[in-house]
């Protein structure tokens, strides 16, 4: 179990690709640990104690692909607008599952390939305003949570929800697409095509 990095204990790797220090307990990393490694693609420091990142830390890493970070105590992302100016967000998918997040700067994330923001601890306010502007797909919200389908009592529908906080009380929204659901209904329903009585009705 790691819970401290020095600052220089990457210089060695200069052709470091790939680095999993999940599962510590690491609180914090130096702002100069990765000045030695700028072809660093894949990062994952799942499930560890970090509450900031530094905003230089990831700032030379012109070929990042994959940032996960989740399940760890983080409250601010300001950081992913200090990235490399040179890195192509298009091909970089960021996982910030599980922190402490309340809000974001959702512009400074628009073109990433994928952001999963997932089980935070969104203030309710700003996440329905946001929410009512339609965020772009490659910002996922939402945890999987499985209900009892009311169509279907045998099968378990994968309902989409998001959990927030308004004060210190825990609410959730359910994100249900009816329209799909009925489709889908209306798939394994083996029943004769509905009939309009009004349209057999003389005026």
């Amino acid at each position: 179990i790691v819970s401290h990095i020095d600052a220089d204990g990457l210089q060695p790797l200069s052709a470091l690709l790939q680095l999993d220090m999940s599962f510590n307990l690491l609180s914090s990393l130096p702002a100069e640990l990765f000045h030695a490694n700028s072809q660093l693609k894949d990062i994952n420091f799942a499930h560890n104690q970090l509450r900031e990142l530094h905003p230089a830390l990831l700032h030379q890493l012109m070929h990042l692909k994959q940032l996960n970070l989740a399940q760890n105590h983080l409250e601010d992302a300001s950081w992913l607008q200090r990235l490399a100016p040179a890195l192509n967000r298009l091909a970089l998918r960021v996982d910030l599952s599980s922190n402490r997040l309340q809000s974001l700067n959702l512009s400074s994330l628009l073109f990433f390939e994928h952001v999963q923001l997932a089980d935070n601890r969104w203030n309710c306010s700003w996440l329905v305003r946001h929410m009512l502007r339609t965020p772009p797909a490659s910002l996922n919200f939402a945890r999987s949570w499985p209900m009892l389908s009311a169509w279907s009592v045998k099968e378990l529908l994968n309902i989409q929800g998001v959990d927030c906080f308004d004060g210190q009380q825990n609410r959730s929204m359910v994100l249900l697409d009816v329209g799909a659901a009925r489709l889908e209904m209306g798939s394994n329903c083996d029943c004769d095509e509905p009939k309009d009585e009004l349209a057999t009705l003389t005026p």
